[in-house]
């Protein structure tokens, strides 16, 4: 049998300037059975239209802005803290 040493590591988080922000507003999850793929996109409204030009409108820009590949196991520790967080924020809120 093999001998396994656990011990924990501390990770060092680090946020360089130079990841900007980037908003999104969509979102697309597959997966292959072995992955998730998550693409966030961010959805360009037209510019300003008038009501004959809205009723003519068919589709609208949606951009992809960040794609991940995660693994099972993290999509689930993403989800409970999203979870988490989200819960802490509708205390504070009162209302979404």
């Amino acid at each position: 049998m093999e001998n396994k040493i656990l011990r924990e590591i501390k990770i060092i988080r680090s946020n360089p300037n130079s990841v900007s922000p980037t908003h999104v507003n969509d979102l697309l999850v597959t997966h292959d059975g072995k992955e998730f793929f998550l693409q966030f996109l961010e959805i360009e409204p037209p510019a300003l239209l008038d009501k004959e030009e809205l009723a003519k409108l068919e589709s609208v820009q949606a951009i992809v802005k960040v794609k991940l590949v995660i693994s099972p196991e993290f999509l689930e520790a993403m989800i409970k803290a999203l979870s988490e967080t989200f819960e802490k924020y509708k205390l504070n809120k009162k209302e979404i």
